[in-house]
């Protein structure tokens, strides 16, 4: 019975992380080949990083903020998620600043997993002579909020951004305009993004960049775009598929493409009539539907709430909602009452 209720003891300190009660202690729960650890407090997430191994570990954070970290391990970093829900007591995980992800001699950090979190900018870091075994590889960042930007400032491969707001711009550093970094294997999906920006390292190096069910707030430079709500015209070298090009008559005569829609507004293409392409309009989160009449080369509506990956900015993971406890009076028996909000989709 003690082995018992000490497992279940265990299991109940790992969801109290979530639980969501007015005067919440933020919490970072560590998961490590099957062991949990709970540090609290606003440096909680420095506190797990610094314990957790190089071996994709996991870092859960409860709602609340946190002081920010430099990432160089390779881990899964997950929150409450970035948009809370009042009415289940649900409040976001906000992290006090900027991301940044760090590679060196001793940090190879490939495979990290971002999500739901919301937080300044995330920024790769490094310059162009970034050893190529210190490159990152195999990064996904969901359900994100950015209030600034992503920043590269080194190579790296195979990047993927999904169901992420970024309030500005996803580029690399550059100070001429050819004399960027290249992300090899950018792809954003059902993402709403300020810009992209000057990713291609040289016409002669160029990065493989896809936007797929997106809305691009601002033309952007030249890559692949399907199924997007583009707010100006696609850059030289695009190559423009079923894409909303917002208030153009036709496509760039240095781009190529088929299927594209012209002549409209934002009021003509969002289902609601709105002018704003914005999530959050007033601080309410805001519909970004698109009419029925817009399809894209799938089948399903173009913009965010198509493809795959229909916005939906809950996390993944269970988002604990109610969490009690009680010990019978001779002490033989833990209950427990645990409620948790599941998604139903990605």
């Amino acid at each position: 019975m003690k082995k018992i209720l000490l497992s279940l003891l265990a299991f109940a300190s790992f969801a109290a992380v979530q639980a969501q009660v007015e005067n919440e202690m933020r919490t970072a729960t560590l998961l490590h080949e099957g062991q949990t650890t709970v540090f609290s407090g606003v440096d909680a997430l420095i506190l797990a990083h610094n314990a957790a191994a190089d071996t994709l570990d996991v870092i859960t954070l409860s709602s609340g903020g946190f002081n920010p970290i430099d990432i160089t391990k390779s881990i899964t970093l997950r929150g409450a998620g970035f948009e809370g829900d009042s009415t289940k007591g649900i409040l976001p995980t906000t992290i006090y600043g900027d991301l940044r992800i760090v590679p060196g001699e001793n940090n190879k950090v490939n495979g990290i997993v971002i999500e739901g979190l919301r937080f300044n900018s995330l920024t790769i870091a490094g310059n162009s002579n970034t050893p190529e075994e210190q490159q990152i590889h195999d990064m996904l960042v969901s359900k994100c909020y950015l209030n600034a930007s992503f920043y590269a400032n080194s190579k790296c491969h195979n990047v993927i951004l999904r169901q992420c707001y970024v309030q500005n711009e996803v580029t690399t550093v550059h100070s001429y305009y050819y004399d960027n970094m290249n992300i090899d294997n950018l792809q954003l999906f059902n993402c709403n993004v300020g810009s992209l920006s000057r990713i291609l390292n040289s016409p002669d190096n160029p990065s493989t960049v896809l936007a797929d069910h997106c809305i691009v707030r601002s033309a952007p430079y030249g890559f692949i775009f399907t199924n997007c709500v583009i707010n100006g015209q696609v850059g030289d070298g695009s190559w423009a598929v079923n894409n909303v090009l917002l208030g153009q008559n036709g496509l760039n005569e240095r781009a190529d493409g088929h299927d594209n829609y012209f002549g409209k507004g934002v009021a003509d293409v969002l289902a609601d009539g709105s002018t704003s392409l914005e999530y959050f309009v007033n601080g309410v989160p805001h519909s970004l539907e698109v009419n029925e009449e817009f399809l894209g080369a799938d089948g399903t509506p173009v913009g965010v709430f198509g493809g795959d990956y229909k916005w939906n900015p809950i996390p993944m993971r269970p988002r604990i909602i109610e969490f009690k406890t009680n010990v019978t009076d001779d002490n033989k028996k833990l209950h427990v009452t645990l409620k948790a909000d599941v998604p139903s989709k990605l």
